[in-house]
């Protein structure tokens, strides 16, 4: 195959258009975002409207307008961190079906009605390179490594080139670092969480809230405290979607305790990746017990369980 792409960027850095020969054939796109989401690619006789769920890279579905044609509504069907499995027509028809090597290459395709060019989440394929666009750096399924260093430097990992330290918990929507991942139950209880935390994370973290406060005492005891899933002390968000029931003695305590022990190694020695696992009893909502695990290059450095 003979190929070759031209790209443009706005003054952002995201991609606005593109032009690919494959074999003679020219292909012409151009992309609209929403903020960082890409919301909408036109080709020539063709735009494609993307939905997502709410505040997620995780694509919901797809709304298909060829000209001359009605709309045809299409609905994603995705792993646990977001990375498209199936695509469905609105009679429930598998549309485009693949399954996917550990680092996000195509192993096996086993429907193909339509295109489908999102892979992992925030990421485009490019059928010219056979690359992954993410948004502000390509990635390389093949040998799951960026195409360019992180624009960060060293304060994002020795390992410049590297992708996550394991894909089907850690995603990297934006190409720059590796962003807070929390698998939930059906009654929206935390079951997983993971990030990496750098330097540049640390004290930048958000307080609880009213809102937040609120929903954590629904889920767990009326005198819990609205734990933060990751630390303010490390940058996570003291919002809804951050916090979790926890005992105030634990979380003004020991928990606190060991995120300062986080902090403090993360900034004499450089960025960690944390996993958060959360116990519950049969049917709760408030977890029993939490285990918190530290990595620094995927060994582990670190970890406590604490009661709850």
């Amino acid at each position: 195959m003979e190929s070759t792409g031209h790209y443009r960027y706005d003054s952002l850095g995201r991609r606005v258009a593109k032009q690919a020969e494959i074999n003679g054939v020219v292909e012409q796109k151009r992309f609209l975002w929403q903020g960082l989401r890409m919301l909408r690619e036109e080709a020539p006789g063709q735009n494609i409207l993307y939905l997502y769920e709410p505040g997620s890279y995780a694509p919901l579905a797809r709304v298909d307008q060829a000209e001359g044609q009605e709309q045809k509504l299409y609905y994603f069907h995705t792993d646990q961190i977001g990375t498209p499995l199936e695509l469905t027509d609105s009679d429930g028809t598998i549309v485009w079906q693949a399954s996917y090597r550990s680092w996000g290459a195509i192993e096996n395709l086993t429907i193909q009605e339509i295109t489908q060019n999102l892979r992992f989440p925030g990421q485009y394929r490019d059928v010219e390179t056979g690359l992954h666009y993410n948004t502000f750096r390509y990635y390389d399924p093949e040998v799951a490594r960026f195409t360019t260093q992180d624009p960060i430097g060293l304060l994002g990992g020795f390992n410049l080139y590297s992708y996550a330290p394991n894909s089907t918990g850690w995603l990297d929507p934006l190409g720059w670092c590796v962003n807070t991942n929390v698998t939930r139950g059906a009654a929206g209880q935390p079951l997983r969480a993971t990030a990496t935390i750098t330097k540049n994370d640390l004290k930048t973290g958000t307080a609880t809230n009213q809102s937040s406060r609120a929903w954590a005492r629904m889920m767990g005891n009326s005198d819990d405290d609205a734990g933060h899933i990751i630390g303010k002390l490390l940058g996570g968000s003291g919002g809804k979607e951050g916090v979790f029931p926890q005992l105030s003695k634990v979380n003004r305590g020991l928990f606190r305790d060991f995120e300062k022990q986080i902090a403090k190694d993360v900034f004499d020695n450089g960025p960690v990746d944390v996993e958060l696992v959360f116990k519950y009893g049969a049917g709760g909502t408030r977890p029993t017990k939490v285990i918190y695990n530290v990595f620094r290059n995927g060994d582990l450095v670190d970890g406590k369980i604490f009661s709850n």
